[in-house]
């Protein structure tokens, strides 16, 4: 398991997403205002930028457009692009090598801001980047061409070593991102089989190739 990458799709699935709101995106005031300050915030987050507590939302609730849709939770979900693990995914993360990451907790409640949703949760940030992924080896990467530089996307529900990546980027942190790869991020092996162990939900993991 020490030389070993998985790759996670969790804030690519689709069952993931949950609708939410947020004290950094209230449904009131000035919302393309918040939304785009809670974008920018999100987006350092998936380039594996150390980011402060104060760039996470601190209470995170149900858009009241999900009335009467049960919303379940796994052990990690994207609110609003921000990606929300529970006290159960935290105590695991917590026992290896976050490296920059942090993990900040936040409340978690229905769309009344009152009735609480399972036991405890915290935003994750990641903090750390690491070449990883292979452009010249592209299966399981969609690439996305922008005019600035060119990035890659998970092709989604992933095969066993289908995805090649740098052996190299096993040195450092347990968990990390590519900024190059959209929706997606890196575990050591380690963490991996923790994952597997705790039976944690929703992190959707796939063992990669190393070249």
């Amino acid at each position: 398991m020490d030389a070993e990458i998985w790759v996670s799709e969790a804030p690519l699935r689709s069952e993931n997403v949950k609708l939410t709101l947020s004290n950094l995106v209230p449904a009131e005031g000035n919302f393309d205002e918040s939304f785009r300050l809670a974008k920018r915030s999100a987006e350092e987050n998936m380039l594996g930028t150390p980011l402060s507590e104060d760039n996470f939302p601190k209470h995170i609730y149900s858009d009241s457009t999900s009335k009467g849709k049960k919303q379940t939770f796994g052990d990690i979900f994207v609110a609003r692009k921000f990606l929300v693990i529970s006290d159960a995914a935290a105590r695991v993360l917590q026992a290896f090598d976050l490296g920059c990451g942090a993990l900040y907790p936040v409340r978690l409640t229905g769309s009344d801001k009152e009735t609480p949703q399972g036991e405890g949760w915290h935003c994750l940030n990641f903090g750390n980047a690491k070449e990883t992924i292979i452009p010249e080896q592209p299966i399981g990467l969609m690439r996305v061409d922008n005019p600035d530089r060119t990035l890659f996307v998970l092709g989604g529900y992933m095969k066993p070593g289908q995805l090649a990546v740098q052996r190299g980027a096993l040195a450092g942190p347990d968990i990390w991102v590519d900024p190059r790869m959209l929706l997606g991020f890196f575990v050591s092996g380690r963490l991996a089989s923790a994952i597997k162990r705790a039976k944690l939900t929703g992190f959707y993991l796939t063992r990669c190739t190393l070249v």
